[in-house]
């Protein structure tokens, strides 16, 4: 008798992959194709909920053309049409496999809008995930990226043409790596996504920027080096995303980074969440970034 294999893929793919980045698990590549998974999740439902919490949520896994389809109420099967390339399947556990981090955009992106693929490219570019906490509410906690631009490219080499390539392409062209916050990635959106998107247009920046602060600057801020969330170093410009709770240390500590930072020649702004949600100060903000680095904002009429 055939083994029952389930490849999962969207959202149930999107939490494994976060909870097992986050726990460090290593997954193994394999190359089993689309034709070789079946729809039929009921015989591994226990596992799957142990595995990442599904419960009676809606099931997404992975099929290939000519297999059944009728895996049950709760299950979306997705369909591929071709073959995939090495890596695109990890191997989680007996009979359970997850669609890669490179899959499960491409997938994703024969759906999503353009906005909303950059947002899930971002967070798996990025170096967070948004976890439950005990209290119940959402934290930020830190982990390896699910995936490099380099890796994404090279897997995408792979196609000629498969419905949700063209997109995702686009999407890297405005997205960066090495987010530590959604709210980051929300900022560098907003500045980066074209006029279309409602954004600015702007070049891209470096995502958490290492600046080396030697004796001197430590005078300001007493550390090896600091990061800024978003850089331009071709500009020395800079921007910082205030969080929602700020309080009087962080105040302390935000100060002594513009002292460092001006000390190596670069200047720092500081943006709060009131700020991104405000189409003004973002303009403002905006204008500043394309001033620094030399780029024009395309006037919308």
């Amino acid at each position: 008798m055939r083994e029952n294999r389930i490849c999962l893929t969207h959202g149930t793919a999107d939490r494994l992959l976060e909870a097992l980045a986050v726990s460090g698990a290593e997954l193994h590549p394999s190359s089993l194709q689309a034709r070789d998974f079946t729809p039929h999740v009921s015989v591994m439902r226990e596992a799957l909920n142990e595995l990442c919490g599904t419960g009676e949520n809606l099931i997404n896994v992975l099929v290939g053309v000519g297999k059944d389809y009728r895996g049950g109420p709760d299950v979306t099967c997705q369909r591929f049409y071709g073959e995939l390339p090495p890596g695109s399947v990890l191997h989680v556990e007996e009979g359970i496999y997850v669609a890669s981090p490179c899959l499960n955009l491409l997938l994703e992106a024969r759906e999503l809008h353009l906005v909303n693929l950059c947002c899930m490219l971002g967070r798996y570019l990025g170096t967070f995930s948004t976890a439950a906490s005990d209290g119940g509410g959402n934290e930020i906690v830190r982990r390896a990226p699910l995936v490099r631009e380099d890796e994404l490219g090279r897997y995408l080499s792979h196609f000629r043409y498969t419905a949700g390539t063209e997109k995702l392409r686009e999407a890297m062209r405005f997205t960066c790596e090495n987010a530590a916050s959604p709210q980051e990635v929300n900022l560098q959106l907003a500045l980066c996504l074209p006029p279309s998107c409602n954004g600015f247009a702007l070049k891209k920046p470096v995502m958490n920027y290492p600046i080396k602060l030697d004796g001197n600057d430590r005078r300001f801020y007493d550390a090896d080096h600091m990061r800024i969330d978003l850089y331009w170093p071709e500009a020395g410009f800079g921007l910082e995303y205030q969080g929602e709770k700020e309080h009087k240390d962080r105040m302390i500590q935000d100060i002594a980074r513009w002292y460092a930072a001006r000390s190596k020649g670069s200047e720092l702004w500081f943006v709060t969440k009131e700020q991104l949600g405000d189409a003004v100060p973002m303009d403002f903000i905006a204008r500043e970034v394309a001033r620094r680095t030399r780029k024009k904002i395309n006037e919308q009429t």
